[in-house]
């Protein structure tokens, strides 16, 4: 039931039932929408299950790197969380002052080409799921990330041959700031550093 209320709401990328408000929001890429690719694409979705602020404290650096070996491609994403400050005091019935930084529960979704196949997840504490959603692939998994903590995942997986693996579209998460990448294709590195927007790398 969880999930599905979930995958209604993230289906539903209109935020306002006026047709020029929502225009406008699609026009600033403010509406969340998983955009179409022909090549090799990726997203990273994060969402905080925790009733504190954790995300305020918590930085995420995501390097991407692919190979290609006997025609088929081959794409590995690692994301490091790391929490360097310490635990706020959440005793709220003592202590009147905010909660905002406890043990930040994510649920993370991959979203890559339609076909992918999974070859590895490590680092999810609860069983990976895989689906089709919104035209893509999905890896799902969830992670706890403690303050002064860190956390990782690592992600391998294979495209499916139709892909164009020349180049690849990475899509960041709507609303989300200071996201470090490091982005590789095949044995190149074409981009290093904080990432503001879309982008498509060939």
């Amino acid at each position: 039931m969880l999930r599905l209320c979930l995958k209604i709401w993230t289906k539903n990328t209109s935020f306002s039932i006026d047709p020029e408000i929502q225009k406008s929001i699609e026009k600033l890429n403010y509406a969340g929408r998983i955009n179409a690719s022909k090549g090799d694409y990726l997203h990273v979705n994060n969402v905080n299950f925790a009733g504190a602020k954790s995300n305020l404290f918590t930085t995420e650096t995501i390097v991407t790197k692919s190979t290609k070996e006997n025609g088929t491609t081959k794409r590995e994403v690692k994301v490091e969380y790391r929490n360097p400050y310490p635990a706020s005091n959440c005793n709220l019935l003592q202590e009147r002052v905010l909660c905002l930084n406890a043990p930040l529960r994510n649920w993370v979704r991959i979203y890559v080409p339609k076909g992918s196949k999974l070859v590895a997840f490590d680092g999810s504490s609860m069983k990976v799921q895989t689906y089709e959603d919104l035209d893509k692939t999905v890896f799902e998994g969830f992670l706890i990330v403690n303050p002064m903590g860190l956390a990782k995942i690592n992600v391998t997986y294979t495209l499916p041959a139709s892909v164009d693996s020349s180049t690849l579209m990475i899509q960041k998460q709507s609303g989300v700031e200071g996201q470090k990448y490091e982005v590789s294709l095949e044995g190149s590195t074409v981009f290093k550093g904080v990432m503001e927007k879309d982008t498509l790398f060939k």
